[in-house]
């Protein structure tokens, strides 16, 4: 079997082209049936191998956060601009604990957060 060249450290981007809810309406859970579009990446999958997502957040969303916040796209955030984390590093729609208490009201953020946890 040839292989793709596609690796870890030089990963395929995909988009989402399908994702519908599989669970019923009153279901606890939920569970959906994601695909992606491979193009002509020669990636195939079986049964075992894993997917690596890596979602990136939106720059509108990453903008409205970043307003609701008082931020700017440059605040300093250990070391990288706070923008830049919240389009690939970061989950917006439920983001870490860790990260809602640095920046709370009563931690004053002056421009510089320097918690490890971000």
């Amino acid at each position: 079997m040839e292989k793709s060249g596609w690796t870890r450290k030089n990963p395929f981007v995909a988009t989402m082209s399908e994702n519908r809810t599989l669970s019923g309406p009153k279901s606890a859970k939920d569970i959906r049936h994601i695909a992606f579009d491979q193009a002509d990446s020669g990636v195939t999958y079986e049964a075992g191998d894993a997917l690596g997502v890596m979602p990136e957040n939106g720059s509108d969303l990453v903008k409205r956060w970043l307003r609701r916040l008082g931020a700017t796209h440059d605040t300093n955030v250990c070391g990288k601009p706070l923008g830049d984390r919240q389009a690939t590093e970061f989950e917006i729609v439920t983001p870490p604990r860790d990260l809602v208490r640095a920046i709370e009201p009563s931690n004053h953020w002056q421009g510089t957060m320097n918690s490890p946890m971000l």
